[in-house]
């Protein structure tokens, strides 16, 4: 009678187990996977930083001594233009070659005002981006993170541009879900905001 008992017992582990295998593996094709991966928003995480805060008070300085320059040309040709309107014909001579020479220099400064703000942003957003993918990779070393992606999820879909622009936005979307468990951009933020105060502030 026991044997029988057991022998049921048996079997119906032997079933039981039969019938959850498959249950077993659709669950399993659903696992997530074992390798870390955390995101990353680029842009706010460079927004985050003092380096960059910093960075663009000392391109803001710049513009406005480039803006001086020009203006201090711009107000000597005013002065010259309206003496014009009064002198003498010898004067008036004097002074057409005066405002020719003063519109050259204007444009050349005017010129060197456009190219060094230019080159100055871009050797800052260079600067900074370097050191976020560095700061991205010591991080990740450390947390353990295998593969750390850009964060576009929170990126809105065009609205004008036709279905060529929206096909475009969505395919080139790297991200199209992420917890906010896998986000590092306010740690990675801190982070470099730390490193750049013990550094003193200086880039």
């Amino acid at each position: 009678r026991w044997s029988l008992v057991g022998s049921l017992v048996l079997v119906g582990g032997a079933v039981l187990s039969l019938s959850t295998a498959p249950v077993n593996a659709n669950l399993a094709q659903f696992a997530p996977s074992a390798e870390p991966v955390a995101v990353v928003d680029l842009q706010l995480l460079i927004e985050s930083l003092d380096e960059r805060t910093q960075g663009q008070k000392e391109l803001d300085e710049l513009g406005t001594r480039l803006e001086k320059g020009v203006n201090d040309i711009r107000t000597e040709l005013r002065a010259r233009a309206d003496e014009l309107e009064t002198a003498s014909d010898a004067r008036a001579r004097q002074l057409f070659e005066e405002i020719v020479r003063l519109q050259a220099r204007l444009q050349a400064e005017e010129q060197y005002a456009q190219r060094i703000a230019a080159e100055r942003l871009t050797r800052l957003k260079r600067d900074l981006y370097r050191k976020v993918l560095a700061a991205v990779e010591n991080y990740s070393t450390t947390a353990g993170y295998s593969l750390v992606i850009s964060d576009d999820s929170a990126a809105p879909l065009p609205n004008d541009g036709g279905l060529q622009a929206l096909e475009a936005s969505m395919i080139s979307r790297t991200v199209l879900y992420a917890r906010e468990t896998v986000d590092i951009t306010e740690a990675v933020a801190n982070r470099m905001n730390t490193d750049f105060k013990n550094a003193g502030g200086n880039r």
